[in-house]
Parts: C-alpha cells; sequence; structure tokens
C-alpha cells in the first residue's frame, strides 16, 4: 500500500506539473541573440519571433546581449530560471567557443534543446590571380606546396575558419592561416590578393562570385542550393566530411520543461513550412533547417565531436 501510495502522488506531481505548463505561453517570451543587433543571424531571429508571435498569441522579443564572440549572452541564459521564457539563440559559436577555451563560462550540458531554424552554407573561394579553380587542385597544390598556400578569416572559431582547418585536417594539408577583425576585412583581403584562399557564407561570397572577382570551388552542402545552383557541392566532388553550415538555432536553459520545449519546437515546425516565411528566410541567404529536439541533440552532439577532433589535431589555440 506504501508502495501504492507513492506511485499515485508521484502520478499526481506530474499531471500537476503538467498542468502549470498548459498555457505556455501566458506572458512574452524572451529570445536572447548574443550578438549585436543588424547580423544576419540577428534578422533570422527577428523574423522568427516575429512569427512566433503571431502563432503562439504571446510577444516573443529578440534581446541583443553581445560581448565575448557570444559568450557573455550564453552565459546569462544558462543562468536564467528554466520556465520556458528566456531562450537563447545557438549558432557554431556555441558549439566551438567551450571547446577552444575554459574560460567560455558555460557548457552545452547547461542548456536544452529547442529547435533548429535555418542554416547559411559556406562557399570555398580562391583568388582568381592564383590559377586555382578546383577544390581538387587547391588541394593538390596544398600538398606540393607545404605551408605555401595561405588562407583568410574573420577570427579563430568563425566556421569560415573551422572549415579551412577542417579541410587541412581531412587532407592533411599544411597552410597558413592569416586572421582579420571580422568577415569583412577577411573578403577585401581575399579580393586583393592579400590572401589566396578563403571559406565564407553565401551572403558575402556570392555577390562576389557573381561579379567574376573571385572562384567559387565548392559549396558546403551535400546537396546543391537553390542559393547558388550551379555551384558545386563538397559532396559532389567527393569531400562529404568537409559538409559545414553556419546553422541558427534556439535553446533553453537545462531543466527547463519537456512540455514546453515540444511546444515551442512543434511551434517552429509549423513555422517553418509557411511559405512566406520559406521565402524570406531564402531572401536572406539561409535554407530552412527544422529537426525535432532528439535530432537536434544528436546534431549538436556530432557537430561537438567532429570540432573537438579538429581543435585537437589542429592544436587550435584560441588566442593564436
Amino acid at each position: 500500500m506504501r508502495i501504492q501510495r507513492i506511485l499515485t502522488a508521484l502520478l499526481g506531481a506530474a499531471a500537476l506539473c503538467g498542468s502549470a505548463h498548459a498555457d505556455y505561453p501566458e506572458k512574452a517570451v524572451k529570445i536572447v541573440v548574443p550578438f549585436a543587433p543588424g547580423s544576419g543571424s540577428d534578422t533570422l531571429m527577428r523574423i522568427m519571433a516575429q512569427k512566433l508571435t503571431d502563432s503562439m498569441g504571446r510577444p516573443f522579443i529578440v534581446d541583443n546581449k553581445p560581448g565575448a564572440g557570444g559568450n557573455v549572452g550564453l552565459q546569462m541564459v544558462a543562468s536564467s530560471p528554466p520556465d520556458g521564457y528566456t531562450l537563447v539563440m545557438a549558432s557554431p559559436s556555441t558549439v566551438i567557443n567551450p571547446l577552444l577555451s575554459k574560460n567560455a563560462g558555460y557548457t552545452l550540458a547547461e542548456f536544452e534543446p529547442v529547435a533548429t531554424w535555418a542554416k547559411t552554407p559556406l562557399i570555398l573561394l580562391s583568388n582568381p590571380s592564383t590559377g586555382l579553380t578546383t577544390l581538387k587542385g587547391v588541394i593538390e597544390n596544398a600538398r606540393a606546396n607545404p605551408g605555401k598556400l595561405n588562407y583568410g578569416s574573420g577570427g579563430i572559431g568563425l566556421p569560415q575558419f573551422m572549415v579551412m582547418e577542417l579541410l587541412k585536417q581531412k587532407e592533411k594539408l599544411q597552410m597558413v592561416h592569416v586572421a582579420y577583425r571580422g568577415s569583412a576585412p577577411a573578403m577585401a583581403a581575399l579580393l586583393s590578393g592579400q590572401v589566396q584562399i578563403a571559406a565564407d557564407t553565401i551572403v558575402l561570397a556570392l555577390p562576389q562570385v557573381q561579379g567574376g572577382k573571385v572562384n567559387a570551388l565548392a559549396i558546403t552542402t551535400l546537396e546543391r542550393t537553390p542559393l547558388a545552383p550551379n555551384i558545386p557541392t563538397v559532396a559532389e566532388l567527393g569531400y562529404p566530411a568537409l559538409e559545414t553550415s553556419a546553422f541558427i538555432s534556439v535553446l533553453a536553459p537545462a531543466k527547463t520543461p519537456a512540455i514546453i520545449l515540444d511546444r515551442l519546437n512543434a511551434a517552429i515546425g509549423t513555422v517553418l513550412r509557411d511559405a512566406d516565411t520559406v521565402k524570406k528566410i531564402r531572401d536572406l541567404g539561409a535554407d530552412p533547417f527544422t529537426s525535432t529536439r532528439t535530432e537536434f541533440a544528436s546534431y549538436l552532439g556530432a557537430e561537438t565531436s567532429r570540432w573537438t577532433a579538429v581543435i585537437r589535431d589542429q592544436n587550435i589555440k584560441a588566442d593564436e
């Protein structure tokens, strides 16, 4: 009888907990974007916030908390109440930062995966003066001339940097990294020939490709994207391990109730089936990217494993 009473009490508590969140959201929800306003990821998150406001009947408000490469905003949300009313935008740096530095101030274990939203592919590029017009040509050149080719990026830990280090790791290449203060200066260096190759998001790279100012070697996807249908993928060129995207997603503080996480995931999935939303995302140079919470957790785990290996094998340091 004692065991039966305990089980009854536990079942009652579970039901009470579920009913306590049955009307979620009952007030405004804050989505922290850990970067400054005006970026492509910020704009994508604002689209989602407006669509969730429309579909869920409560305001979803974007709150920019930039600093320390995104760590400030992530630290803040990690310590927020796990009630579903404070969420955070996640991107590749969310995974990579704590792998690069013990001083990131958070770990992924302090968050619950909510949903993916969009992803932006990268394009591998070369300056026309190099005469390198294919990914295979770059690999062969780098292999024949260790340490001679250089590449630029907007900083250590960014997807543009990490995909080049991934290329070096997978193909056993030696290339020199030249760091710049942001993606725009890195692109300017590629255009002027200060660096020979680089990777950048499709948003920044495609206009330069279309203008004939840089060569597009490959797009870092498994399938061709309607954003750039004429650029071959790393998969079709024989390098599927180089698949990399700058993803945009949403996390909640650890221990947020599953009923809330499931409701948010379902709402985002519904929004991503809306034609107007899809068009807005693609107009910004991104592709809609949806998943279940389980799939998202698996994706984050795979990304963590992959970048941990790259950082270890390439001996990457945060203060390089």
